[in-house]
């Protein structure tokens, strides 16, 4: 696991790279992912090995982080999107506005504002994290 993953539970199904997840599973996703899930009550996290000192703060210190931004929102909600589904992605590829903005509940989502984490989500995946090529 990398600096840039987080190993949570999961407390909702979870599809991700066309993966489907169960509740009550354990997995590594990337950080603005996972800290995304986690804001949302979607998971929680669980200690590495060697805790941090993140990892021995009390339980309510956790409210008192600051919500993730609007782009980790987004990349989370793209990355919950069902490939193989029509509802969720456009013609072209593209995630469906109207279902990244239910996956996020960030409500109004413009199509510049998708395309852009889009692009930044595709980025952050490299070359095999094309999702257009499933829909």
């Amino acid at each position: 696991m990398s600096k840039s993953e987080t190993r949570i539970l999961l407390r909702t199904n979870l599809k991700h790279d066309g993966v489907s997840h169960a509740a009550r599973d354990t997995v590594v996703l990337p950080e603005a992912i996972a800290e995304a899930l986690i804001a949302d009550g979607d998971a929680e996290p669980v200690a590495d090995k060697a805790p941090r000192a993140t990892d021995t703060a009390p339980a309510n210190a956790q409210n008192s982080d600051p919500a993730p931004d609007r782009a980790s929102l987004l990349a989370a909600g793209i990355a919950a999107l069902e490939p193989g589904n029509a509802d969720h992605w456009t013609n072209a590829g593209k995630p469906e506005v109207r279902a990244l903005a239910a996956a996020t509940k960030l409500g109004d989502i413009s199509a510049k504002e998708r395309d852009l984490a889009w692009a930044a989500y595709q980025a952050s995946r490299g070359p095999e994290g094309d999702e257009s090529e499933d829909a």
